[in-house]
């Protein structure tokens, strides 16, 4: 299987995982970029919520150090999330604040 193939079946949080900067590797920026494809055609991905944790893609996405631009594509699409806690009560803000995510992210973290 190709590399564009795997990246086509791979679930958004997978790729979120794969393209964040914590896990730098060469190729990563095609997650990232795979991951924002995915989502211009299913948008509705940014809504969803993990049964194990209730992470939505936004919490993944700072967590795993993704950047910017997909973040904030994530909040553009569900702003709502900005305010989902997970289940240890963490809001995005507060992963950001600990990942000392860019002062744009958290400006518009706090703005939504």
């Amino acid at each position: 299987m190709h590399r564009a193939d795997a990246r086509a079946q791979m679930s958004l949080m997978e790729l979120i995982r794969c393209g964040g900067k914590a896990t730098a590797r060469p190729g990563s920026a095609g997650a990232t970029e795979a991951a924002l494809q995915l989502l211009e055609r299913l948008p509705t991905l940014a809504e969803e919520v993990r049964e194990t944790d209730g992470a939505m893609p936004l919490h993944m996405s700072l967590i795993h150090g993704s950047d910017d631009v997909l973040v904030l594509r994530l909040l553009e699409l569900h702003p709502g999330a900005a305010r989902h806690p997970d289940k240890n009560s963490n809001r995005p803000i507060n992963i950001a604040m600990q990942n000392e995510r860019s002062n744009l992210v958290v400006s518009k973290l706090l703005a939504a």
